[in-house]
């Protein structure tokens, strides 16, 4: 399947939805320039930079992206569709004049409660305004795929299909983690650290360095491969931030795998 990736970070769902499904990546969309750098490296694909301003996008199979989440969570002032970064009509548009027949998209659970639910309802309406108009979502947190933090997120996977055509294409995974026993130094989060540890098959790394967060922790945490995008030789602060925004792939993964298999029955 040919993907398009918009609002791309440093690639988590794209990574996220190879582990279930055979994709080859054709462009990205992003303007970060820590994430760009990764996304070079990683995927050497055409970034097509700020989505709202491409205008003939290579035709693709399939559009996924997860829309800025500042508008809607919790975290922010909530502006939601009043909101600049409120892209979600760019997003679909974009995704139907590239051809796509698939749209995924990702976004945090705020999107659910925000504008009074107005949000969610204009995210309804554009998919369907743009000829998506049979979708399945769910939330699921990152500790439901062993990570040992919350992450709570919003996926959907949207099709102008009859929901088939990813014959030949889909992936078997499963999550059969094996637990060893080691000494335990983590203290409370001991259980956790080392479920995902045997999940992702390394040890964490130090959380600090010099009384600083070390970001290779944070590149564990979020289940991306080692060195990732601790070995680009990026500024510290753009490493947390892009870290801070992204998705963890293994989540993406299970998420879709699920929203797939409901609108294929």
């Amino acid at each position: 399947m040919k993907v398009g990736s918009v609002c791309s970070g440093i690639g988590g769902l794209e990574l996220g939805l190879n582990m279930i499904a055979d994709t080859d990546l054709q462009w990205v969309s992003e303007t970060d320039a820590t994430a760009s750098k990764i996304l070079d490296k990683h995927f050497n694909v055409p970034n097509l930079g700020d989505l709202t301003e491409i205008q003939d996008p290579p035709k693709v199979d399939l559009v996924v992206g997860g829309f800025p989440c500042q508008p809607v969570s919790i975290a922010g002032e909530r502006k939601g569709i009043e909101d600049e970064r409120w892209l979600i009509a760019d997003i679909c548009e974009l995704a139907q004049r590239a051809g796509a027949k698939w749209l995924l998209l990702e976004n945090v659970r705020g999107l659910l409660s925000a504008n009074n639910g107005d949000a969610l309802a204009r995210v309804c309406s554009e998919m369907a305004h743009r000829g998506f108009v049979r979708w399945e979502w769910r939330t699921l947190y990152a500790g439901e795929v062993g990570a040992p933090h919350r992450r709570d997120r919003w996926f959907c996977v949207a099709t102008n299909t009859n929901g088939k055509g990813l014959e030949g294409h889909r992936k078997e995974h499963e999550l059969e983690p094996c637990v060893e026993e080691k000494e335990a130094t983590w203290g409370r989060y001991d259980g956790a650290i080392r479920r995902w540890e045997a999940i992702l098959g390394r040890p964490a790394p130090v959380p600090a360095i010099n009384w600083k967060m070390n970001p290779a922790f944070i590149e564990w945490m979020m289940g991306f491969p080692e060195g990732w995008v601790t070995g680009n030789d990026l500024p510290y602060r753009g490493m947390l931030r892009c870290m801070g925004n992204a998705v963890v792939p293994l989540q993406a993964a299970y998420a879709y795998a699920e929203l797939f298999g409901r609108l294929n029955d």
